[in-house]
Order: structure tokens, then sequence, then C-alpha cells
């Protein structure tokens, strides 16, 4: 990877979609999810998104190297940014819950 590199924190819905757009402007991704069955799938080529395209770019861009793919938070170190895209839960009074966020940016 050689060009200017982000990572995303949270490989969801949004966060694949933030990164195959940051992929088609010419950027390296790295994407860290704690759901290790994410890497998994795109090291066994079996990686798919319910969003229109966007598996398709992100596994040519896996394959090409231009994205990376961690469970991982320390491959975060030495990106040029680091976007944190998880969800802000609400429980049933509709208050928010930040504990998943909190402890994704802790660690």
């Amino acid at each position: 990877m050689g060009r200017l590199q982000v990572s995303i924190l949270g490989f969801g819905k949004i966060g694949q979609a933030l990164a195959a757009h940051l992929i088609r402007s010419g950027m390296d991704v790295c994407a860290i999810d704690r759901d290790i069955s994410i890497a998994r799938d795109f090291n066994e080529g079996a990686f798919s998104s319910l969003e229109p395209g966007v598996g398709e770019i992100l596994q040519r861009a896996f394959t090409d190297g231009q994205l990376q793919v961690s469970s991982d938070a320390a491959d975060a170190a030495g990106t040029l940014a680091v976007i944190v895209s998880i969800p802000l839960m609400v429980d049933a009074q509709r208050l928010p819950d930040s504990g998943p966020f909190v402890d994704a940016i802790v660690s």
C-alpha cells in the first residue's frame, strides 16, 4: 500500500460503502471490525455485501492490495485518519447505549 491510507473502524453496511468510495477515489483502506469472519471471507474470496456494487469493489481492492481487512484495531496505527463507523444503539426506552462505540474507540 503506497497511497494515502485511511482506517475505517466498523466494517458494516456504512463502513463498507465508505470504504468503496474511498477506494474508488484512489485511497488505500484498512477496514477493522471485531467480527473475524469478515477477514476470513475476504481471504476465501467469499465476501458479499448487500449494497449494490460494493462487494465487487471491495473484493477487487482486497485482491489488488488496496484494502486490508483486520479484526485488530492496532492495524490502524500509522494511517492518515481513522473513521469510526459504529452504530450508536438505543435501548427500549430510546436511550443511547454508547458501550459498543466507546469500546471500539478505547481499543
